[in-house]
């Protein structure tokens, strides 16, 4: 990653400006997932790791809401337990709380300050995995890797869930790698700011202490 970005110190094309912008701050995220990247397989396994609000459909009334269909497996396969419950755990929670919150002024939010949103999100967290368990529990499942570490780090997984996806548009951008889905540069100018955003929102779930 680093190479990568060093490569491009002159250029002053926008997209390349905009990731010189924020090169200190992906290495910072990238050296902070090193601390708790998976050193063996033990939390590793078969699992959706696109599970978010718009791959859902939710049904019920005001007493109670539950979701009753999850689509969109495509992306199912190998990846640590703990990073796709905190990908997960991130996106219901920004869809709820962070976007209305602090995004682009949206209708019928609520002012909230940098703490109030951080000490919902940990409970909004807290909330997500009893519920995670509880469901994986009545399903003869075994929770994989949820323990007082995993929550202690829970801003980190978040970051590990996103920073591939960060390290690969920007790989992109500089013209590192083709964009195998054609995008026009916009396209992933777009999808690189939503993911610096994301690495920023991971904060908002950082334990006190």
């Amino acid at each position: 990653m680093k190479r990568t970005l060093d490569r491009y110190e002159g250029p002053t094309r926008e997209s390349i400006n905009l990731i010189l912008q924020y090169k200190e701050k992906i290495e910072r995220n990238l050296d902070e997932c090193k601390k708790v990247w998976p050193r063996d397989n033990t939390h590793t396994g078969l699992y959706l790791h696109d599970f978010h609000p718009h791959n859902t459909l939710f049904h019920g009334n005001d007493k109670y809401k539950g979701c009753v269909l999850i689509y969109d497996f495509t992306h199912t396969d190998l990846w640590d337990h703990r990073w796709v419950v905190a990908f997960s755990l991130h996106r219901f929670v920004r869809e709820h709380i962070l976007r209305p919150s602090n995004e682009f002024g949206a209708e019928g939010a609520v002012e909230k300050s940098a703490t109030d949103i951080a000490n919902i999100c940990r409970n909004c967290a807290k909330f997500f995995i009893s519920e995670y368990e509880s469901g994986y529990y009545s399903g003869c499942g075994r929770v994989s890797g949820l323990d007082n570490e995993f929550f202690s780090n829970l801003s980190t997984f978040i970051k590990c869930s996103n920073i591939g996806k960060l390290i690969s548009v920007t790989e992109k951008l500089s013209e590192v790698a083709p964009d195998s889905y054609g995008r026009s540069e916009e396209r992933i100018l777009g999808e690189f700011r939503k993911f610096v955003k994301f690495m920023d929102e991971a904060d908002s779930f950082a334990v006190e202490g």
